[in-house]
């Protein structure tokens, strides 16, 4: 007698069967971590520092007329005309010229520079006429403390570690007067403290002077009988007549 052997009937197949899907405890660790974790989009990369034009180089007095020259022509790019280019170039001028046109002749060359290189004028921007006034006057009687006859560039370098902060023309006048509409159209006087005083000749003026003094006193020495007035005396009289 054949006895016939029953076979098990298979058990249905579930869907969350270790059988056909991976539970999450089957998954590798790692991959737990991954898909657990949240996507963060990636934060922004903070942007560059800006970076500061290379300064010219005023070491010496050809760089310095290359300067002038270029501002005068206005082919300076625009993040080279800085407080530093400014002072240098107001040196430039008051040293080459006299005090009487200087400035007019430095106020004009800005404006031009500026129409040029498109700074347009408005009653917030632009050309400034207190301020560019103001930082002449320091330029001038910086010459008048050390204009001994050295070079324009060691001139040039002194007078940029001296004025190094633009913050300088607060020492004379408060900050509402000096950045007010009224500053910027036309010269407003200081309301802190008032500007140094100018000498009345420039070095060039004084040793003229004394050149006359000299020939004044060798003329006097051969007319004994009748003394020449020093000729200076006269010119000084006259200079500090136009000045005033």
């Amino acid at each position: 007698m054949c006895t016939q052997l029953s076979t098990p009937r298979p058990e249905p197949v579930s869907a969350r069967s270790p059988v056909t899907t991976r539970s999450v405890a089957a998954r590798p660790v790692r991959e737990r971590q991954i898909r657990a974790q949240p996507v963060v989009a990636a934060a922004p990369r903070p942007p560059l520092p800006k970076r500061e034009p290379r300064a010219p180089d005023y070491g010496t007095n050809a760089s310095i007329a290359a300067l002038v020259q270029s501002f005068e022509q206005a082919t300076l790019p625009r993040e080279q005309w800085t407080h530093t280019a400014h002072l240098v170039v107001a040196l430039a001028y008051a040293r080459r010229q006299r005090p009487s046109v200087a400035f007019a002749r430095l106020r004009d060359a800005i404006q031009r520079y500026n129409q040029a290189t498109g700074a347009v004028a408005t009653a917030t921007r632009g050309y400034h006429e207190t301020i560019t006034r103001a930082w002449f006057h320091l330029v001038r009687h910086f010459l008048d403390v050390f204009d001994d006859g050295r070079s324009l560039a060691a001139l040039a370098d002194a007078l940029v570690g001296l004025y190094a902060s633009k913050d300088v023309l607060f020492e004379h006048f408060s900050r509402e007067r000096l950045l007010s509409a009224e500053a910027r159209a036309g010269w407003v006087e200081p309301d802190v403290r008032a500007l140094p005083e100018l000498e009345v000749f420039t070095r060039e003026d004084r040793v003229w002077l004394s050149a006359l003094d000299g020939r004044a006193a060798a003329l006097a020495s051969n007319a004994p009988a009748k003394p020449v007035a020093p000729l200076a005396l006269a010119v000084e009289r006259e200079l500090v007549t136009v000045a005033s």
